[in-house]
């Protein structure tokens, strides 16, 4: 069992030392639960379903995550809401808390990075990182290969575009792309309109 202050350390943002047993031991016993989730097979949506509420802290209705997926603690600081679709081969470095609104798309090969290492070589060769949690907002997408960096908030309703490096807060209602991903506009009301009767 990992002491609360230590958890309370890493999701902080200060820096510490990831290499400590009490988290190693802990970390293989989640990676052994994520190895079996991406085991399962692609049809076993029943036994997907009671994986992923073994593995996140929280998961809302209709969550579907393609297989591979990768975290660090598979899932064990990760709240999703309702309605989120994952696509195959996604990595979240989970080591603080990543938190995922409603109606959320993440594309293929998109990275949410929590960790982050000290700039100081001596630092880093000890191995210390600090982290900072992730909130992505209601009604995000995140097209293919995005990366979001620590700290990082996805404003609700936003658009993300392949390929991008989002390193600071994106506002609500916007479309980010690039690298480092800067907002190139907003979304108009014309693109808030809601289509799905008509396409009935």
């Amino acid at each position: 069992m990992i002491d609360k202050n230590l958890l309370k350390k890493m999701d902080s943002g200060v820096i510490y030392d990831p290499a400590v047993s009490v988290l190693q031991e802990e970390q293989k016993k989640r990676l052994v639960l994520l190895r079996e989730y991406n085991n399962l097979s692609p049809d076993d949506t029943d036994g997907k379903e009671k994986f992923l509420k073994r593995m996140f802290a929280s998961v809302g209705d209709s969550v579907y995550i393609e297989q591979p997926f990768y975290a660090n603690w598979a899932g064990m600081k990760v709240k999703l809401g309702s309605n989120v679709y994952i696509n195959f081969l996604c990595t979240f470095v989970d080591d603080a808390p990543i938190t995922i609104g409603n109606n959320v798309m993440i594309g293929p090969s998109v990275t949410l990075a929590t960790a982050t290492h000290p700039v100081a070589p001596a630092l880093r060769h000890k191995g210390l990182q600090m982290n900072s949690p992730i909130v992505i907002e209601d009604d995000v997408w995140l097209a293919s290969s995005v990366f979001v960096g620590p700290g990082v908030t996805i404003g609700r309703g936003s658009v993300i575009g392949a390929g991008s490096v989002v390193l600071h807060d994106i506002p609500p209602f916007s479309v980010a792309c690039g690298v480092p991903a800067r907002v190139v506009r907003a979304i108009s009301p014309e693109e808030m309109k809601d289509y799905r009767a008509e396409s009935l």
